[in-house]
């Protein structure tokens, strides 16, 4: 944190030495810069605030409508974003590059960034169609500009894979790119520059996703390693990669090292930016589940709970990252013996994965995971039809190369007990052997799951 104490030294210096002289561009931009490093790297908003407002103020009486006036608007966003107010996040951006189209025409360099900006808010207000074309925009911009090699071009990889591994089903493509951005930074910046840490971040959440355990720890761990190596101590700071290697911890059944670490990564945004930031929904999401596996199933509802109010705040009802937080209230009514609960839940949980443009498409991989949980609580209400049609729908997605093997497994073998108690005798032993066969693929790790898969097969011959 040295290096932002020194800047902003410098910063509060330049500014005060150049608005001495009255507010020039150089002591707009001075004061910018500084409203953007409070906001951004300090994480102190309330500062950022002011000094972004003295800003906006000036500039839209000197020079409004030219490129130091799409620079403020810029710095005022990333204070929008520090805040959680993410739709004025979205203006300001928007803002910036009509500004910026208007002045300097349509592929000049300085709107790749905002470009960047507008794709990462589209991807959190979940339009990833949108946040992939702005993200390909800007990505196209920074190569033709700067050439491929360019430490730009591999940040700007990075956004586009977060976007691809964000919209799911394509988690393959977005690892790919993440590796390509990796291979660059390291080439351009050397094996431990700061900026690498996000890009291990990513890389190591898409490795999770395809299944790929160690190497999504190899990258976190090594993530958070370089983080720690510049931020000591700073747990804000840290919390993106805190976060991301307890979520690897919960995937690999390590939840006495995934709660605290999740719980540092909650309690360093807490302090920085208070308890109602949209940037804490995932961490208490990730928590929540955490404490269900752990048996602490009321608990971990709250969290669940508070996590999905959060992102409705943000961004209103059916984000599609609240899919998998409807998924583990589902899980949890179902504990709890509560059938309807559950179903409400998986049935919210589906409802997140529906195209608007097709809302009777079913083929996405991300709707693998709710049919199962629809399937068990038609199971628990012994509405079996139901529940035999939601499982064949999800064994037929299931074939997909992007569907995780364990979820493949679980689809299967839920399927053979279902259509066994049916009297559908052949379809069942030949759904246990798909299990089966889904479970082995997955290596050791589930090798006791393919035992019982295949114990069940034997047993109903």
């Amino acid at each position: 944190m040295g290096r932002y104490d020194e800047a902003e030294t410098v910063l509060l210096e330049a500014t005060d030495l150049a608005w001495a002289h009255g507010p020039s561009r150089v002591a707009l931009l001075a004061a910018s810069t500084l409203a953007f490093l409070y906001a951004v790297d300090k994480r102190q908003p309330e500062r950022a605030r002011v000094y972004g407002d003295l800003t906006a103020s000036a500039v839209r009486r000197t020079f409004e409508n030219t490129t130091l006036h799409a620079t403020v608007l810029i710095n005022q966003s990333a204070t929008a974003y520090a805040v959680g107010d993410l739709d004025r996040a979205d203006t300001l951006d928007r803002a910036a590059l009509r500004i910026r189209e208007d002045v300097l025409g349509k592929d000049h360099l300085t709107l790749a960034l905002s470009l960047e900006n507008l794709s990462q808010g589209a991807m959190y207000g979940g339009d990833f169609v949108e946040a992939e074309r702005l993200a390909r925009r800007a990505l196209q911009i920074w190569t033709d500009k700067l050439g491929p090699q360019h430490p730009s071009v591999a940040q700007s990889l990075i956004n586009l894979g977060q976007v691809i591994h964000g919209a799911g089903g394509r988690d393959r493509e977005a690892t790919g790119l993440l590796r390509k951005a990796l291979n660059a930074q390291e080439a351009a910046l050397g094996p431990a520059h700061p900026d690498l840490a996000r890009t291990l971040l990513a890389l190591g959440e898409a490795h999770d996703q395809i299944g790929e355990l160690e190497a999504g720890r190899a990258a976190l761990e090594r993530g958070l390693a370089i983080a720690e190596a510049h931020a000591p101590g700073d747990d804000a700071a840290l919390a993106p990669n805190l976060h991301a290697l307890g979520g690897y911890y919960i995937l690999a059944g390590e939840l006495d090292k995934a709660v605290p670490l999740i719980r540092r990564a909650i309690a360093g945004i807490e302090s920085s930016v208070g308890p109602e930031h949209v940037e804490l929904a995932p961490m208490l999401q990730n928590l929540g589940s955490a404490q269900l596996e752990l048996g602490k199933t009321e608990e971990g509802a709250a969290n669940l709970r508070r996590s999905l109010a959060l992102f409705d705040s943000a961004f209103g009802p059916g984000h599609p990252d609240t899919g998998v937080i409807h998924l583990s209230l589902a899980h949890a009514a179902h504990d709890l013996g509560d059938a309807q609960g559950a179903l409400a839940e998986a049935q919210a949980a589906f409802d997140t994965t529906l195209d608007p443009a097709d809302p009777t498409a079913t083929d996405h991989p991300r709707q693998v995971r709710p049919l199962l949980a629809l399937a068990r609580a038609f199971l628990a209400l012994e509405r079996s039809k139901e529940a035999t049609a939601a499982l064949r729908t999800a064994a037929k997605i299931s074939a997909s190369d992007e569907v995780q093997p364990m979820d493949r497994g679980d689809v299967h073998l839920l399927l053979a007990t279902t259509l066994w108690s049916a009297g559908e005798r052949d379809d069942a032993r030949a759904a246990g052997t798909k299990a089966a066969e889904a479970f082995e693929l997955a290596g050791p790790d589930l090798a006791e799951d393919a035992s019982e898969a295949r114990n069940w097969v034997a047993s109903h011959g």
